[in-house]
């Protein structure tokens, strides 16, 4: 791409800019990550009634979990370009884990979707549009939370407290045994 072409992205709304820039046969693929992402949240706060926005640790999260409902043999270098499609669109957060939660490799990030995300989401009727794949999505989330309602509300009380140095590392042992890991 060319440097005037990424300009011209770069004056046009994340919606808009999706459209623009993803491969048609990524874009279902794509979708269903932000779905996913949306879904996420949705559960955490329907079981907590907290209305606080984690990001989930590590792209491998959100790969577990489709490969958990939609997508049983997604490989990860094709999910990767769908969920670049997201970031560069900029529908979600998508960063290196910050410094303050010690994660040793820095090429695992954390992730959430945006304002933008759920306004799309919510702009094009996703969730009506793909009602069963949401139903799917939702009901697998909710489940394995309700198998982890232990593990995650122990993880959700600590993302909201100051980050010593304690904390850290409880955070830490607690995503060890959740596959999809949250942070804050």
């Amino acid at each position: 791409m060319e440097i005037a072409e990424l300009v011209q992205m770069n004056q046009i709304n994340p919606m808009e800019r999706f459209f623009f820039i993803v491969q048609k046969d990524l874009k279902e693929l794509s979708l269903d990550i932000l779905m996913g992402l949306f879904t996420i949240d949705q559960v955490i706060k329907d079981n907590t009634n907290i209305h606080y926005y984690y990001y989930i640790q590590d792209d491998r999260s959100i790969l577990f979990f489709l490969k958990n409902t939609l997508y049983e043999k997604l490989e990860y270098n094709i999910f990767s370009e769908a969920l670049f499609y997201l970031d560069y669109a900029k529908l979600i957060y998508r960063f290196t884990c910050a410094k303050k939660f010690c994660v040793e490799d820095d090429l695992i990030n954390q992730l959430r979707i945006n304002s933008w995300g759920r306004e799309f989401i919510l702009q094009y009727d996703i969730l009506n549009e793909n009602r069963i794949r949401y139903e799917k999505m939702y009901n697998y989330f909710n489940s394995y939370y309700m198998q982890h309602e232990d593990l995650y509300k122990k993880l959700l009380n600590l993302l909201v407290q100051p980050m010593t140095l304690d904390n850290v590392h409880l955070i830490k042992r607690v995503n060890e045994e959740l596959s999809i890991q949250l942070l804050s």
